[in-house]
């Protein structure tokens, strides 16, 4: 059996130079890691440190990838080789990164969490366990009223706060100003909709792109408007513009412990192809 191989890598192209087409065997599954990578090309000033981009490799083929864009958890992809996280562990620590949680597949999170414990003595502080889902063809519901439209730039208060709402209803950690700062980023993109029922009730964002899908996220309704199927309108109809578009699929995460937005997912159209674990470390 032929040795692992680490190898890290200087830069996001150099990177997909080296795993791009392995990554995008499975697409929908890699889309963060790919996302990450694409925001490194184009939008470099969105991340605040140094990246630090590996592959591991067992003679020609690559068996495990992962991307650490400071200050955000390091993130894996998929492996059937447990060794090869032990490698990884090792080498933050030899570089002096320490990683503040991990994401993953699941098996391969939980086993990185336990050997960054054993060589660091750094516990784990929580764990949601996910699921990543994909979307091909939509499944139209019975849509709510209103439609689906753009934010505007002159709604940007609003839905400030309800980015922090879904933050903190998530159990997901942001800060105001890093709100505030994302929020402005997604509306100056055009990536931003709401679910215009005589003003905006319902939110959803295109998070970021592969090379044939979108991965769509922060999708939420207040309090006040819910029980009225505008998340499932909203999910529906962007899903369904993003394939008019000529994208091939859509993807998005989903906490396994809110059976309300499984249920809209489910819904329209998307079906779980991965389980993830997101862990913070203490």
């Amino acid at each position: 059996m032929p040795e692992l191989r680490l190898t890290k890598h200087e830069s996001a192209e150099a990177f997909l130079a080296r795993a791009q087409a392995w990554l995008l065997a499975a697409e929908a599954e890699h889309n963060l890691i790919l996302g990450i990578c694409e925001r490194l090309i184009n939008r470099p000033d969105r991340y605040g440190g140094k990246p630090y981009l590996f592959t591991i490799e067992q003679g020609d083929q690559v068996v495990l990838a992962g991307a650490m864009t400071p200050p955000y958890k390091l993130v894996l992809t998929k492996s059937g080789v447990p060794e090869a996280l032990g490698m990884v562990a090792d080498d933050l620590m030899a570089e002096r990164l320490y990683p503040p949680g991990v994401l993953g597949p699941t098996m391969e999170a939980r086993v990185f969490a336990r050997v960054w414990r054993a060589l660091t003595g750094v516990e784990t502080g929580s764990s949601e366990d996910e699921a990543i889902c994909e979307l091909r063809e939509v499944a139209h519901p019975e849509y709510s009223p209103g439609h689906l439209r753009l934010a505007g730039a002159d709604e940007v208060d609003l839905l400030v706060r309800w980015r922090i709402a879904f933050m903190i209803e998530t159990g997901l950690h942001e800060t105001i100003d890093a709100s505030r700062e994302a929020t402005d980023d997604l509306l100056a993109r055009g990536a931003l909709y709401v679910w215009d029922d005589d003003g905006p009730v319902s939110v959803a964002a295109t998070n970021r792109s592969t090379p044939h899908g979108v991965c769509i996220g922060v999708v939420y309704t207040p309090p006040p408007f819910r029980g009225r199927g505008y998340a499932t309108s909203v999910v529906a109809a962007l899903s369904q513009q993003i394939l008019d578009s000529g994208r091939e699929f859509c993807c998005l995460f989903t906490q396994l412990s809110n059976p309300t937005s499984n249920d809209i997912y489910e819904k329209v159209g998307y079906r779980r192809i991965a389980e993830w674990a997101d862990i913070a470390f203490e």
